[in-house]
């Protein structure tokens, strides 16, 4: 049984015989040319971009009442060459006191718009829960290093009574030791030739 196969060359004279161009429209007196679909590059851009939006740079918080916002900017500067202005505040007030969003929308390609969106939800998903994850992980070796720390400090102070731990203590100053404090404390309180009685050793 010999195969069917299409030639590539047929493929592609099929698809620009049936394709939509892209339209050159107005709106409100501006001229502009509205992509009907994105390249695989620009697509990729588009989701990346409203994703990193979502969320906050320094701990990773997801901020859900930017992501309308950011798919909104994407649409103009993707779709249809907008460049907006760096004020955030500025932008947003420009885009939302305006249909220029709509009246893009009304021109692209519906199937790849949903699956840019679909894409987009599917992406914030998955890197809240690494977020979740990377924050647990941290969390768990956070309870772990304080366990090896009460570990060592059992070793350390296990044969010292809780008398000469307080005395120790007290002998700190701004992070270290102040000499003359650890001195006094360890003095025989019922000795008034300045004797000082020596610090217990733990048993090596």
């Amino acid at each position: 049984m010999s195969e069917n196969k299409i030639n590539i060359d047929e493929f592609k004279a099929a698809i620009n015989a049936i394709s939509t161009p892209d339209a050159v429209v107005e709106w409100h007196g501006i001229e502009m040319t509205i992509k009907r679909l994105l390249s695989l590059e620009e697509m990729l851009t588009f989701v990346n971009d409203v994703v990193s939006s979502c969320f906050e740079e320094k701990t990773g918080e997801y901020i859900p009442e930017i992501k309308d916002f950011a798919i909104r900017c994407s649409i103009m500067e993707s779709y249809a060459g907008f460049v907006l202005p760096s004020d955030l505040s500025e932008k947003y007030s420009m885009i939302y006191n305006s249909d220029i969003v709509s009246f893009i929308v009304k021109h692209i390609d519906k199937n790849q718009f949903e699956s840019i969106l679909s894409s987009i939800d599917d992406k914030i998903e998955h890197q809240a829960q690494n977020n979740i994850e990377a924050i647990n992980k941290q969390m768990n070796e956070l309870i772990a290093g304080f366990s090896t720390i009460e570990q060592n400090l059992s070793n350390i102070f296990g044969n010292i009574d809780s008398d000469t731990i307080s005395k120790i203590a007290g002998a700190i100053v701004d992070g270290s030791f102040d000499e003359k404090k650890l001195v006094d404390a360890f003095k025989a309180p019922e000795n008034n030739d300045g004797k000082i009685v020596s610090m217990p050793k733990k048993e090596q």
